[in-house]
C-alpha cells in the first residue's frame, strides 16, 4: 500500500518537498551560526570588560549586513 502510494506521488511534488527540506536544513544552520556568533560577541565583551580601559580597542561595530537580518 505504502509503496503505491510512493508510485503516484508526482515528479514535480516530490522535486518541491525536496527544495522545502533544502530550505528549511539550510534555515536552521542559518540560524546555528547566527547564534554562535552572537555567543562569541557575548563572550569577547565579557573578555574584553576586564582589561584596563587604556589598553582596551573596544568591540568592533555589527556590519550594516548583521543589522539588516
Amino acid at each position: 500500500m505504502a509503496q503505491r502510494i510512493v508510485n503516484r506521488i508526482d515528479g514535480r511534488l516530490r522535486m518541491a518537498l525536496k527544495f522545502l527540506g533544502l530550505g528549511i536544513m539550510l534555515g536552521a544552520i542559518t540560524m546555528a551560526l547566527g547564534l554562535i556568533a552572537a555567543t562569541l560577541r557575548n563572550l569577547g565583551s565579557d573578555v574584553m570588560s576586564g582589561w584596563p580601559s587604556r589598553l582596551n580597542p573596544g568591540t568592533p561595530p555589527k556590519p550594516r549586513s548583521a543589522k539588516m537580518l
